[in-house]
Formats: structure tokens, C-alpha cells, sequence
């Protein structure tokens, strides 16, 4: 993380760009983990469903 944060400051991203970018990178791999895990959860209901079906 701090080779990446030099880098961009390299690039003339000054520290609150890069905060507000973490943020919403932080805010959208929560989203992301959130979704999948309600995706994982319908799926197994589906295929509980399946199989008390056969």
C-alpha cells in the first residue's frame, strides 16, 4: 500500500485525493463482499430447493 500511495503522489495526487479514493475503493470492495455473500446465500437456498425436488 505505501508503494502505491508514493506512486500516485509521484503522479501529483495530493493526500486528499488519495484518501477519498481509498475510501471509495474500501466502501466499493464492502459493497462487493456484501452482494456476493447475499448471492451465496440465494444460491444455496436454490439449490436446496433443487434437491428436495429430486
Amino acid at each position: 500500500m505505501k508503494a502505491l500511495i508514493e506512486r500516485v503522489q509521484r503522479a501529483g495526487w495530493n493526500f486528499d485525493d488519495i484518501e477519498r479514493a481509498t475510501r471509495t475503493l474500501l466502501w466499493a470492495q464492502r459493497r462487493a463482499l456484501e452482494e456476493n455473500a447475499k448471492l451465496e446465500a440465494d444460491l444455496a437456498i436454490m439449490r436446496a430447493m433443487a434437491r428436495a425436488a429430486s
